[in-house]
């Protein structure tokens, strides 16, 4: 199964998507290829695994995985780590409401520190992977 995960580099004119194949027990490779949108047929596959390589504004230091898989009202994609998750009406668009989601995230555990231990876990996950844009 492949899926693509868009960038979000601000270079003008580029729109780049990376493609992964998911190979089964949580592995997947990068392939060399750009793809657009997982053709009807791959929709009705099971869930796939794909790295988030970065948010909406802010850089990742380190990938985030997230499983994607269909719902019986569209795609939904969730954190592996996170207890977040985005809908949408394709793979593209459940991705990237979870990229908001994580960032949404991320502003609000950055404010303070009084949180129960369960979510300055999950701040402290995202301080080691999450570096604001510049």
């Amino acid at each position: 199964m492949i899926v693509t995960a868009p960038s979000t580099a601000r270079t003008p004119g580029s729109r780049f998507n990376k493609a992964f194949s998911y190979e089964g027990y949580g592995r997947y490779r990068e392939l060399g290829q750009t793809v657009s949108h997982p053709s009807h047929s791959e929709e009705r596959e099971e869930p796939c695994i794909v790295k988030i390589q970065a948010l909406q504004h802010l850089k990742l230091t380190v990938p985030l995985d997230a499983v994607v898989e269909i719902d019986a009202d569209g795609f939904i994609a969730r954190t592996v780590d996170l207890p977040l998750y985005g809908f949408g009406n394709d793979r593209l668009e459940a991705i990237s409401a979870l990229k908001k989601e994580i960032e949404s995230l991320y502003n609000d555990l950055m404010e303070d520190d009084r949180f129960t231990d369960e979510w300055l876990g999950y701040k402290n996950f995202l301080k080691k992977r999450v570096a604001p844009a510049r």
